[in-house]
Formats: structure tokens, sequence, C-alpha cells
């Protein structure tokens, strides 16, 4: 991809949603396009991997960057900072307080719910971009903070519809349409669900498992068009254990069920036995809800690592 290529892809705004055309006719367009994209380049193409992170406030990031120099050297902090100009992400946090306004960028520090912090993007970035350096790897990123999949993430065939199921998917077709115009061969290969913290209660745990496999029926379902033989990949991260989340172990059970149900497309992310750090910032003041800037760093590597290894070429 030649910097004007990729410049293309950078500063062209997603359509806004008071003149979008529909979502099938979206989907449509995008398939007509890889279509006419995939027969007219070479027979060798290689396809391009987008992947999808979703979820709440652990997805968007609520991890200080100012606290990453206690724990990483003054390079690997500058290279966080600098970012990783061969991964793009297109973001929306909080509907919409911190957002990359429909373009894609490179993923660097500072995309995190606040412009002060940062997500599980980084890590992923810097693992997946070290295995492939010379590809451009393709990132949508979709996060709400204090949400449940109990109403606001249910899919349709769950008996009702949440409204961020209904924005998630627009924000991913359009964001497809985007990467179309740029890529001839863009395959969805992974779908990263890091969320279950705000079902943790007694009212949504019990319901949790339901809600998750019908919430990953329709995902495959809706967003087949993007994807090729091998399928979607599903990558589950399990919550925290700390004292905020009264059932996060019901939670993390059934997270882990769900991968043991098709463990060929679904994988989980035990982090309670990663001892991911939630404990120690902001300094004088910890946040019980959110992981440290070394555990966001940490999260974000080990979804780069499980799909390179189970759903990247």
């Amino acid at each position: 991809m030649t910097k004007k290529h990729m410049a293309a892809v950078l500063f062209l705004p997603l359509m806004t949603t008071s003149c979008s055309p529909s979502l099938s006719t979206i989907s449509s367009s995008f398939e007509e396009t890889s279509s006419s994209s995939s027969s007219s380049s070479s027979q060798g193409s290689s396809k391009t991997h987008v992947i999808i992170l979703a979820g709440q406030s652990n997805c968007a990031g609520n991890s200080y960057s100012q606290y990453l120099s206690k724990h990483f050297s003054q390079d690997k902090v500058r290279e966080f900072t600098d970012g990783y100009g061969s991964v793009l992400i297109n973001f929306e946090n909080e509907n919409g307080g911190n957002s990359s306004e429909g373009t894609f960028v490179p993923v660097a520090l500072g995309q995190g719910s606040e412009t002060t912090k940062f997500g599980i993007e980084v890590g992923m970035a810097e693992t997946i971009s070290s295995v492939y350096p010379d590809q451009f790897v393709y990132f949508i990123k979709f996060a709400v903070g204090g949400t449940a999949l109990y109403d606001k993430w249910r899919s349709p065939s769950s008996g009702q519809t949440g409204e961020l199921w209904t924005k998630m998917v627009r924000f991913v077709h359009e964001s497809f349409e985007q990467i179309a115009l740029s890529e001839s061969h863009p395959v969805l290969s992974a779908f990263c669900w890091m969320q279950g913290e705000s079902d943790a209660d007694d009212l949504r745990t019990p319901s949790y498992l339901d809600n998750l496999r019908s919430f990953v029926t329709d995902m495959r379902e809706e967003f087949a068009p993007y994807a090729d033989e091998d399928g979607i990949g599903f990558v589950d991260a399990g919550i925290s254990d700390s004292y905020v989340w009264k059932n996060f172990a019901e939670i993390n059970q059934a997270k882990k069920q769900l991968s043991e149900e098709d463990p060929e497309h679904n994988v989980y992310l035990d982090t309670v036995s990663e001892r991911l750090s939630y404990k120690f910032e902001p300094q004088g003041n910890p946040d019980p809800y959110h992981y440290d800037s070394d555990g966001e760093i940490e999260l974000g590597r080990l979804f780069g690592l499980a799909v390179m290894e189970h759903f990247m070429d």
C-alpha cells in the first residue's frame, strides 16, 4: 500500500447516520466492491485482516498513559506514543466521547475513553505489528463503559435488540465500506469481546450465557459477508476478580463454557490466572473497576496473541 493509498483510508469520513443507506445496502455494496476488486486483482493477492474490538470500559480503555513509564522503558513508551503505522483503527468510545471521527488512524496512545487514556488496541497493535510488520491490519473499535449484555448489547435472537447492538452493527458496516475503498480483499478475521462487568450481579448473571450465545451467533450471521471460508473467530476475555464484580466467577464460567462449545472458533482468555494488575492506579486513589496501565497493555497483548494464533494466516 502506498502512502497515497493509505491517506485515502485515513481521511475519508464515514457516512453520517442521517444520510446513510440501509445496512443491507451497505453490506451488498461491500460484497459487490470486494468481488469486483478481487476479480481485477492478481490471483495471488493476500487478504487484509480486519478485527473488531467491542465491549465496555476495559475495552474502550480507562488506563492512564502517564503511568506507563513506571512499567516500561523510555523507548517502549515512545513506541506506544508514536503508534503503529501499519495497524489502523476507526474507534468510537463512550458514544462518541472520544473517537477518531469516522476515520482510520494509526493505533497509538490516546484512543481510550479520554485522550489521556488507552485501551486494548495498543497492546494488540504492538503484538500483531511485530509479527506482521509489512501488512496493514485494521481495527474497528466500538465500546461503551458501564453497559450490560443483559439489555444494551442484546442481539435480535435473544428476543430483544439492544441499542448498542444496533449502533455497533452500523458502525462496523460503515467501517467495512470504507476499508473496501482501499483494500481489495478485506476479511473479518476475529471479533474481540471485553465485556461482562456490568452483568456481574444477581439480576443479570443468570441469563449471561444464553445472551452471549445469541450475541455470537447473531454477530457471525450479521457480518458473514466479510468472512472467508474459515469464519469469524471470537476471542472473549474474562473480567477481573475485583471485589466490585460480585459474580465475576459465574460470568467467567459462562464465557469459558461458550468457548468450549466451539473451540475451533471461540477462544477464552483467563485474565484472572494471568494476574492482570488493577489495584494500584491512579496513584493514591486506585480504581478497582479498570486495569492499571501495565495490565491494560498485557490484556491487549493477550488478545493480539490469541487472534494471531487462531485466526490469522
